[in-house]
């Protein structure tokens, strides 16, 4: 009976066994991420005594990130996705590991920086691998639905994961999180081999030669509307990124510094997030990937101006869930896009240069903005209005018919 019952959701819910156990890693993964994040900057505050010290390794992070997308594309292009994926994992949670009995024997900065560096080599591996991967086992419309999901399965996994470090390290302590950090990683590797024989596509290595990089930049310019493509979904995240980055001062300015606000706004972005993902695919295959695109980029806009306009606290957690929502629909609509257009053999390369694009915008974009923002927060806010504007008007010209029309997301 309960079988029956089991089987019976898995038709409704529509989703072959290989897309669940994909999004079950998602989830595992997930809560490791939101773990790892607050324990290693408990940990490394313990250490230095100082919050710059978790800021300057995110930075590092990204840059790492960067060179490595760039480095082992070629690679993944020519690899299994999902075996690529499940070595990630299990890298992070063997290395993590290994830094806790480390730390408890000599709590040193070192081996703190270690764990950083170990997991910032394997994030980037593990999403190449997944770019490449997802199209692979979720084909066609089947892809939209999929990233809908994982859009949700994400931010649940991460709010599950900060409220999981959250009550670890007030009754065994950071180190104990990072621990734990460190199964989720190995649980989430495990849970990747239950995919399906029949759905392990692609897992015999290619005879045929990779295809080099100067032939990635050659489609990159020839593939009508790839590169405009490129540069409109690296400009969304930065203005993720943009609002993230707001959430701070915002409480610093607006609501008397109280720490606790940080975890409100940010939980309720989060909580939008995971609301949209599970309308997206609908709205997306109602209006089209563009017109998704541009609904999403101009509510960006519109929330970045309130945002400036506007400091209720009442308000500002209601427009930062609109805003997770609106992000999230946007985002999707250009990745998945991006995603079902890419070239199998360069898929993962195109994701890597995508990826550079976002960090190079985002180097040049939000030291501008966060010191304007440091003199005056409503300029700053309205800067980032007008480079969402921005964005909306390039997706809307660019999409036009006298353009590239449906050549921009190749739809």
């Amino acid at each position: 009976m309960i079988l029956a019952q089991q089987k019976e959701s898995h038709r409704a819910c529509g989703l072959p066994s290989a897309t669940r156990w994909l999004l079950a890693s998602a989830f595992l993964s997930n809560i490791a991420t939101g773990v790892q994040n607050l324990a290693l900057a408990k940990l490394l505050y313990q250490a230095t005594g100082s919050a710059t010290a978790f800021g300057l390794a995110l930075v590092a992070d990204s840059l790492l990130a960067s060179g490595v997308r760039l480095a082992v594309g070629t690679w993944i292009d020519g690899s299994a996705p999902r075996r690529v994926m499940m070595a990630a994992d299990a890298v992070r949670g063997a290395v993590v590991l290994v830094v806790v009995g480390l730390i408890l024997q000599d709590q040193h900065v070192f081996w703190v920086a270690a764990a950083v560096a170990a997991t910032a080599v394997a994030k980037p591996i593990y999403n190449l691998a997944h770019y490449t991967l997802a199209p692979q086992i979720n084909q066609n419309d089947l892809l939209l639905r999929y990233n809908s999901f994982r859009a949700s399965v994400l931010q649940a996994g991460w709010l599950s994961g900060l409220a999981l470090a959250a009550l670890v390290m007030t009754w065994r302590g950071p180190v104990v999180a990072l621990a734990a950090t460190g199964a989720f990683y190995l649980a989430a590797s495990a849970t990747l081999g239950l995919v399906p024989q029949a759905s392990r596509v692609g897992e015999t290595r290619s005879t045929v030669p990779p295809v080099k990089w100067s032939e990635v930049f050659v489609a990159i310019r020839t593939v009508r509307g790839l590169g405009a493509h490129l540069l409109v979904t690296s400009g969304d995240f930065v203005l993720v990124a943009l609002v993230n980055v707001a959430v701070v001062p915002l409480v610093a300015v607006y609501l008397h510094n109280q720490v606790y606000w940080l975890s409100v706004l940010d939980g309720s972005f989060t909580v939008g997030s995971l609301i949209m993902g599970f309308f997206a695919s609908k709205i997306i295959r109602r209006v089209g990937y563009r017109h998704a695109a541009l609904i999403g980029l101009a509510a960006e806009c519109g929330l970045f101006a309130a945002l400036a306009l506007i400091h209720q606290a009442v308000v500002l957690i209601g427009v930062l869930g609109i805003f997770g929502a609106s992000s999230t629909l946007s985002v999707m609509s250009l990745m998945t896009s991006l995603q079902r257009r890419s070239p199998a053999p360069i898929r993962a390369r195109i994701a890597g240069v995508r990826g550079v694009g976002v960090a190079l915008l985002s180097a040049g974009l939000l030291p501008i903005v966060t010191s304007v923002g440091a003199y005056s927060l409503p300029l700053g806010l309205t800067i980032s209005a007008m480079m969402a504007g921005a964005y909306f008007l390039l997706v809307a010209i660019l999409g036009s018919s006298r353009v590239l029309g449906r050549a921009l997301l190749g739809e």
